[in-house]
């Protein structure tokens, strides 16, 4: 695992490397190259493609499936009109592998967000470090 505290300039470079999306899922998502440590008080930027108001993230732990609903952040998170969302974390994410937006009316068939809810994907990933 890399600790990332001392590179902020690089992050965004080392997040955004491999990304892919689901349409069947309303999703999208960056594979990280080495797993990263986000800590309480870091700040997620995201740049938000798709047609979503409203989104769940996940952070998925290394070594956990995607096909699984682990690491998901309890929270539905307003899209801004930008599509850039900025998010302060209020717990640790050690070893986080794989960070992931999902829109739609309902992701994973437990987070209603709303009917006319359409897809999210995710275009780029900063971390600012408290």
């Amino acid at each position: 695992m890399k600790n990332l505290e001392n590179r902020v300039e690089s992050v965004e470079e080392l997040l955004s490397l491999t990304t892919g999306s689901s349409k069947k899922f309303n999703s999208g998502w960056v594979n990280l190259v080495e797993s990263v440590d986000i800590h309480k008080g870091d700040k997620l930027v995201l740049d938000i493609g798709g047609t979503a108001k409203r989104v769940i993230i996940r952070l998925l732990p290394k070594g956990k499936s995607s096909d699984l609903s682990v690491g998901i952040l309890p929270v539905v998170y307003e899209v801004p009109t930008n599509r850039n969302l900025a998010i302060e974390l209020t717990d640790e994410h050690l070893g986080v592998s794989q960070i992931s937006v999902h829109g739609g009316p309902k992701p994973w068939d437990k987070f209603p967000i709303e009917v006319d809810n359409g897809p999210a994907t995710l275009e780029s990933v900063r971390i600012q470090r408290h």
